[in-house]
């Protein structure tokens, strides 16, 4: 009877160490948790203006929690990816911008870092031409302008805008192949969105086969557009300003363009300009894709303040930052809907990235695939 009663003394005893102690530890988180914190986050932002306009919502995002003082840092990448790789940054980092996280190795993130933004092609679009046919995808009132936005249009919903814009005098789109690659660039597109995401990737190889089938289906598609007159004429003796001009003009809707391309449209004329995903290939799982190299956010492992972190990814990351970024910026920023669960939010930062073929400009793909068109569309130079 004397041992059990000391036993039951003893657990007593124990358990009320260990709720003391749960008690003792969550008051302390709880402090740690309201108290000021400084975070460093580190960039790699070539161009002045953009590292200010970044600024700016750091400070909004500060405004709303007084509590967060953010150190911002902008290394070039090369830097920034030797010293973080070294672990030789200092002061360390609690969030940084990278464009090859998973080169770092397992467990160097918390999680997943999140792509955000980075140098990929985009539809750009001339804003008032699209809203003569009643195609909005800044403000998405309808569901094609939504589908347009998101990304999600279907090859016959294309087809069906590309054909009510030359219905109304505008030509859809707008192309330079004089030098082939911003052809290729489409037929790459064309590929992935056709579901051929493997060869969009395996075009950049001098050997590649474009009788592949996802390919030779993008070809074929693309000579329709030609042959229904929904490409600019002469679009083969244009180069791509040339191109660009008549999107601003307002003599074409569509112009596809990379980030760095894109930045040539004046400042004071680019609310003219929109820009939406390239169409994806929308299946029942559609598999969102960018050709392109991405930019992810992540929070190192070896940051102290991985909860308070993951707070200012949540900002930078939601629907509101990114679409003032966008805007300002000019470039896609990508949401991350944190309001979800885990396995979903797993499938959400999927994203897959495709080099552009526009990489190697005398790739002899790139003239087979000029060649090609050329032949299909019966067009003699």
């Amino acid at each position: 009877m004397v041992k059990k009663k000391i036993v039951y003394i003893s657990i007593t005893v124990i358990l009320g160490l260990i709720i003391i102690f749960l008690l003792i530890n969550l008051k302390y988180n709880k402090q740690i948790s309201n108290s000021n914190v400084d975070l460093n986050l580190y960039v790699h932002f070539n161009d002045p203006s953009r590292l200010e306009i970044f600024n700016e919502e750091l400070d909004l995002f500060n405004n709303l929690e007084p509590r967060f003082n953010i150190n911002l840092y902008n290394l070039p990448f090369s830097d920034l990816d030797d010293q973080f790789r070294n672990g030789t940054l200092e002061p360390p980092a609690d969030i940084i911008v990278s464009s090859a996280p998973a080169s770092y190795g397992k467990d160097i993130f918390i999680t997943e870092p999140i792509s955000w933004t980075g140098q990929i092609w985009t539809l750009y679009y001339n804003k008032d031409v699209l809203k003569t046919i009643g195609i909005d995808p800044e403000n998405m009132e309808d569901e094609i302008s939504q589908s347009f936005s998101s990304g999600l249009i279907s090859r016959k919903g294309m087809e069906e805008t590309f054909s009510m814009l030359k219905d109304s005098g505008v030509t859809p789109i707008t192309l330079g192949a004089r030098y082939g690659w911003p052809l290729a660039a489409w037929i790459q597109h064309l590929t992935a969105f056709s579901g051929g995401i493997r060869e969009a990737r395996e075009m950049l190889s001098d050997s590649f086969d474009i009788t592949s089938p996802y390919t030779e289906k993008a070809i074929q598609s693309f000579s329709f557009f030609v042959r229904k007159g929904w490409v600019i004429e002469n679009y083969l003796d244009n180069d791509w300003p040339d191109a660009l001009r008549q999107l601003i003009d307002g003599n074409a809707a569509f112009c596809l363009l990379s980030e760095n391309l894109a930045t040539s449209i004046p400042s004071d004329i680019r609310n003219r300009i929109g820009f939406i995903p390239f169409p994806q290939f929308s299946d029942d799982e559609p598999v969102p894709w960018r050709v392109g190299s991405l930019i992810y956010l992540g929070v190192p492992s070896s940051s102290q303040y991985h909860d308070d972190a993951l707070k200012v990814l949540k900002f930078l990351t939601s629907s509101g930052t990114t679409s003032r970024l966008s805007k300002n910026l000019f470039l896609p920023f990508f949401e991350n809907d944190w309001n979800i669960n885990e396995k979903a939010k797993s499938a959400v930062r999927v994203m897959e990235t495709i080099p552009s073929i526009t990489s190697r400009t005398e790739s002899p793909v790139i003239l087979d695939i000029k060649n090609k068109i050329i032949e299909l569309t019966e067009i003699k130079k």
